[in-house]
């Protein structure tokens, strides 16, 4: 995994001497920092726009070096995060930091064209993009990005053969956040309504602190906005299908008037949506991205919507269709296309893993990287959790709770037809 200078193109020669100059200045920047005691960790990364707090200047590097951070241990980035995390919480200013992985997907240019086009303040967005893309073959994203953007994306490249999966991209994306007071994760091919920034955070404000805006958005840009109602609810699931033996694929109903108490501005959920989902950057912190999942694509969702409402979090679809997402009809679709050599063991690994921490095996797995410190949260036991989301693991049934209400004063759900 390699930086990569987002800002410069096949003029890159004739711009050298400049770059060269900048190189300076930043390089004497950096030793002034490190002199400080402030460290390499606020080495710039890529293209970067610093939130004022953390970094005031904008760096402009090409660097041929490992990606910093990549194997960093849970307690090492609890700790290198924690004044960056501290500066986003007393923040005022609504930054919004914006993951975006994508893997060979020539749709990812116009998703943030369309991301920064139809943003109320394009100024106080961030993207973390995690390319990965196969070599000559593949257009990097960044070279279809408009030149009015580049200046507010970090970007990892990555060798699209060596990639094992949508998590892994996800956690090197998060990796990219600089003390953004809050985090939004999608899919490198969406869509997105006029003012969706403004959007989102006036929902955040009339929701609790806590909360997560997250769903499955609808397939086509015409349903964005209110869409007659017609808002995907993440409320229910079921075991088999494609998904891999006792866990489960998560579906969606409508959120409607009828599932959510007077007192409640939208639908409580059950599930989350990796590739929509909108919260406080204290995300990061609750609970920290985990790198020893490779090869995890179906089971993905469940873990980490374990983790954060046990870490205290709550999950609500959106009051409006914000974003929509293209499903499938795209080349290179899936990660699994590379050499599969290796598929089924690490699948197996990672799979030990997942049942261990959703308590389906209490056998620990033989690869137990950090576990103790990438498992559930503290608030609430991780069998409150399946309860709430209708999970009987082993009998292997899912009850939706897409006709039902869920009351935050009793912390139950309620059916929908009782007023």
């Amino acid at each position: 995994m390699l930086y990569r200078q987002t800002g410069a193109d096949r003029r890159w020669k004739r711009r050298r001497a400049l770059m060269a100059g900048l190189a300076v200045i930043c390089g004497a920047m950096l030793a002034v920092q490190v002199w400080l005691g402030q460290g390499l960790d606020s080495l710039p990364i890529g293209f970067v726009s610093r939130s004022p707090a953390i970094w005031p200047f904008l760096c402009h590097y090409r660097l041929n070096q490992t990606f910093p951070f990549v194997e960093e241990r849970v307690p090492d980035y609890l700790q290198r995060i924690a004044p960056r995390m501290q500066a986003a919480r007393s923040s005022t200013i609504p930054t919004i930091f914006v993951a975006v992985p994508s893997y060979r997907d020539d749709d990812c240019p116009e998703t943030i064209n369309n991301l920064f086009r139809r943003a109320h303040r394009p100024d106080l967005v961030t993207v973390g993009l995690v390319d990965q893309i196969a070599g000559k073959v593949d257009r990097p994203c960044i070279d279809g990005v408009d030149e009015r953007w580049k200046a507010r994306i970090r970007l990892v490249e990555r060798d699209a053969r060596v990639s094992d999966g949508p998590n892994t991209a996800r956690y090197l994306a998060s990796k990219l956040w600089d003390g953004e007071r809050y985090y939004f994760s999608v899919d490198a091919h969406t869509r997105f309504i006029q003012n969706w920034d403004a959007i989102l955070l006036n929902m955040m404000g009339r929701l609790p602190a806590n909360a997560i805006v997250t769903h499955y958005p609808v397939a086509e840009e015409t349903s964005l906005g209110d869409n007659g109602g017609a808002i995907p609810w993440l409320c229910k699931g079921h075991f088999g299908g494609g998904a891999p033996p006792g866990l489960i694929m998560q579906e969606c109903g409508e959120c409607h008037e009828r599932n959510r108490l007077p007192a409640e501005t939208s639908c409580v959920g059950t599930f989350l949506g990796a590739g929509f989902f909108f919260g406080s950057s204290r995300i990061l912190s609750a609970a920290p991205p985990d790198r020893y999942l490779g090869r995890l694509f179906q089971g993905e969702e469940l873990l980490l919507a374990a983790r954060l409402w046990t870490s205290g979090f709550e999950f609500y679809a959106p009051t409006t269709n914000v974003g929509a997402h293209r499903y499938g009809g795209r080349a290179h679709n899936v990660f699994w296309e590379n050499d599969p050599s290796d598929l089924a063991a690490q699948k197996e690994r990672t799979m030990a893993r997942v049942y261990y921490l959703l308590g389906q095996t209490q056998q620990r797995p033989e690869k137990d990287d950090e576990i103790d410190y990438l498992g559930m949260g503290t608030v609430y036991p991780l069998d409150d959790y399946l309860e709430f989301a209708g999970l009987d693991f082993a009998n292997g049934v899912q009850t939706s709770r897409c006709d039902s209400r869920f009351d935050r004063q009793t912390r139950q759900w309620v059916p929908a037809s009782v007023r």
